[in-house]
């Protein structure tokens, strides 16, 4: 069942407990007000009738305008303003030898006595017409209410199903909407929609942004895998050359040198493969505190200028810095000494190789595969970018003649101790 049919059916079920509980109370109140009124107009004539001394023929007066029988008791005996057959109830007859007023319901009957001297004055009337006001209030309600209540009902569905038309136009553009459309949706015009809409459109946001990293992902895989295969095929090509000549001279030296000389450098290849999915796959991990400097003197033997408590993964951080030495020593000319550089305003820690200076630095230096000259698998800065990633940083890198700086940015851990210089 429809959110809008469910409003319909409460509103038609609200609208009929109100009418007719209504209904019921106002025909009480009205026929329980017209026999009051009755009996008070009724009382206050006959009073009038008594003080200035009943007659039959006024008391005949009084009885065309309120219909019934009159009657009037003098020295024990009752007559009546007309001959039909009346009779004075058991009760009325009681109340008239006592010589005391009397106001009593009886059946349909109205009976009313007044004393007079040593007279009594009184009235009998129907409440016939009284006795049909219900049913004439309930034909009238019937007539007049009940069309009355089915237009209410047909203003308040009109009124309803406009009120509601946001959440239909609402259901339409998300159903028009094709699987790549996530564009923000149009304000709905209903102000108990607007957290809904602003809640879908934050998580059309994020689906956006998360489809965007996963085309940027599969594009640096598709180049990630065709550059590495293309870096395989080269060794793997010239191993295959240096076979065929060991085939036909199995003692040519050369040969001999230029297979080792491939082989080692796709077993450099592989482990720098397998460095960079490893720090590629502990992205999230769950982080300690670390003495940076004390980490890289014990597993290094690298002396590094500074010090600093890091929050980060230890294994992670030692394949970077491992990295940045190999690079340093390497490419950049020899390592001239490893700094740390704290940054409490930021909350980070810079760790940097400083070398000598070698050669140019290639134009993206931090992607995989781009060498800066030699032999390398130009795959070490590339773990290191990936390392800091996966600490939410950046890297940083400062080329020049005269030496170069390379490094990553890591999280400073949480009540460390500032940067100490030895």
């Amino acid at each position: 069942m429809s959110l809008r049919l469910r409003l319909l059916l409460t509103m038609l079920a609200a609208l009929v407990l109100f009418f007719v509980p209504l209904s019921l109370i106002t025909i009480r109140v009205a026929r329980q007000a017209a026999e009051s009124s009755l009996e008070r107009a009724a009382l206050a004539r006959l009073g009038l009738l008594a003080i200035t001394g009943g007659r039959v023929r006024a008391l005949a007066g009084l009885v065309q305008e309120f219909g019934g029988t009159g009657f009037l008791e003098r020295n024990g005996q009752v007559r009546f303003t007309d001959t039909g057959p009346h009779r004075i109830p058991q009760e009325v007859s009681a109340q008239l030898r006592a010589g005391r007023s009397l106001s009593l319901r009886r059946g349909n009957d109205l009976w009313i006595a007044l004393p007079e001297g040593s007279s009594m004055v009184g009235l009998d009337v129907p409440l016939r017409g009284i006795a049909t006001l219900p049913e004439q209030l309930l034909r009238l309600y019937l007539e007049v209410g009940l069309p009355t209540l089915l237009l209410v009902f047909l203003v308040g569905a009109v009124a309803l199903s406009k009120a509601t038309a946001p959440l239909s136009r609402l259901g339409q553009q998300l159903a028009r909407r094709g699987p790549q459309d996530l564009s923000e949706l149009a304000e709905p015009g209903l102000p108990e929609l607007v957290p809904v809409v602003q809640s879908l459109n934050a998580l059309l946001m994020r689906l956006s942004a998360a489809l965007d990293r996963l085309k940027i992902q599969e594009r640096s895989a598709r180049e990630f895998a065709y550059r590495a295969s293309h870096e395989l095929r080269n060794p793997l090509a010239a191993l295959g050359g240096y076979l065929q000549v060991l085939a036909r001279h199995p003692a040519e030296p050369r040969a001999l040198a230029g297979s080792q000389e491939q082989w080692e450098r796709m077993q450099r290849l592989v482990d720098s493969l397998l460095q960079l999915a490893r720090s590629e796959g502990r992205r999230g991990a769950q982080f300690s505190q670390v003495p940076l400097g004390e980490l890289l003197a014990c597993e290094l033997a690298v002396d590094p200028v500074g010090e600093a408590w890091v929050l980060g993964e230890p294994e992670l951080i030692l394949l970077a810095a491992r990295n940045l030495v190999e690079n340093a020593e390497r490419h950049g000319g020899g390592l001239l000494r490893v700094r740390i550089q704290s940054f409490p305003e930021r909350q980070e820690v810079l760790l940097l190789a400083e070398d000598r200076g070698g050669q140019s630095p290639p134009e993206h230096p931090f992607d995989p595969f781009v060498k800066g000259g030699g032999s390398g698998t130009g795959l070490g800065l590339a773990i290191v970018a990936s390392v800091a990633a996966a600490h939410g940083k950046q890297v940083y890198a400062r080329w020049s003649s005269q030496g170069s700086s390379v490094g990553l940015y890591l999280p400073l851990a949480q009540g460390a101790p500032g940067e100490a210089e030895r």
